[in-house]
């Protein structure tokens, strides 16, 4: 499961926004949206791409749900 908090301090570092990590991941804004939300899961060539431009290690994308 995605660590959302992590996902977003890695786009605020960049002064970026989300609508660039999608297109960063090469994807719509609005698949992004629903794979942050959980709809839908992410693919390995779009957490690389966000890996490799926000310099930040996969391991936020398959983080442990807490109890």
């Amino acid at each position: 499961m995605l660590d959302k908090r992590a996902f977003d301090a890695a786009i605020a570092l960049k002064g970026s926004t989300q609508q660039e990590a999608a297109r960063v991941m090469g994807i719509n804004p609005a698949t992004l949206s629903r794979k942050v939300k959980g709809e839908s899961d992410f693919y390995r060539k779009e957490i690389e791409a966000f890996c490799a431009f926000y310099n930040v290690s996969p391991n936020i994308f398959f983080a442990e749900l807490s109890a």
